[in-house]
């Protein structure tokens, strides 16, 4: 945690019996330098694909805000409700160094589905610093954990129907990444000609996840 307050200020929510989970942000701590072919467009905040290395990406609310679902870095849930579900659910969610994930995403659904009026809040100035590995750093890792993201959600709809799996996605492919693409590539147009790995990282990371969910979806009629 970047404050002392990191916790105080998860609890303080919780004072609204309505809420059941709170999370903040998390801003990654890179080993070097930030990697030229993740998106961004403001020097110092937030891209468009830092979700790849778990911290807090462009198009998430920037004030208080009721959400779907926490990221893992930093969320907190009220313990009864939690140990009523039994917990995460086996199956999804990371394996060794396979970077599968989205257990955090259905524990959130689920608990909403569970408990209607529940509210997940997710306040943006409760920050953690996230590490991020070196080898999170490549273009080889944004291809396979966009991959697998598309694999954790087919496992996720299957577990609790498409509709909420796929809520949050649909919004931000539709009207967060077009933006990021025209931003970078217009970038690159005026001169500044790295910027274009931007673009193809976002067309890239969509390409891979969608593969990803399908085959996930595939795999499981087939089988």
């Amino acid at each position: 945690p970047r404050s002392e307050d990191w916790l105080s200020s998860l609890l303080a929510h919780y004072d609204d019996p309505a809420v059941y989970a709170v999370g903040g942000s998390a801003h990654p701590v890179w080993p070097d330098t930030r990697p030229a072919f993740l998106p961004t467009a403001v020097a110092g905040q937030p891209g468009e694909l830092d979700w790849i290395v778990g911290c807090t990406y462009r198009g998430q609310p920037t004030t208080t805000s009721a959400v779907r679902n926490l990221m893992g870095a930093n969320m907190s849930f009220r313990r009864e409700p939690i140990v009523a579900l039994g917990g995460f659910v086996s199956g999804i969610g990371r394996i060794g160094r396979i970077p599968l994930g989205c257990e955090e995403t259905e524990l959130c659904i689920r608990l909403r589905q569970n408990h209607p009026g529940a509210e997940i809040v997710f306040d943006p100035s409760i920050v953690v610093d996230h590490t991020v590995s070196a080898d999170r750093t490549r273009p080889r890792y944004l291809l396979s954990r966009s991959y697998a993201e598309g694999v954790s959600k087919a496992a996720i709809a299957r577990l609790i129907g498409s509709e909420d799996a796929l809520s949050s996605e649909r919004a931000y492919t539709a009207k967060i990444l077009p933006r990021a693409v025209g931003r970078e590539t217009s970038a690159a147009a005026r001169g500044n000609p790295v910027r274009a790995w931007g673009a193809v990282a976002v067309v890239a990371s969509v390409g891979a996840a969608g593969f990803g969910y399908a085959r996930g979806r595939l795999s499981r009629i087939s089988g």
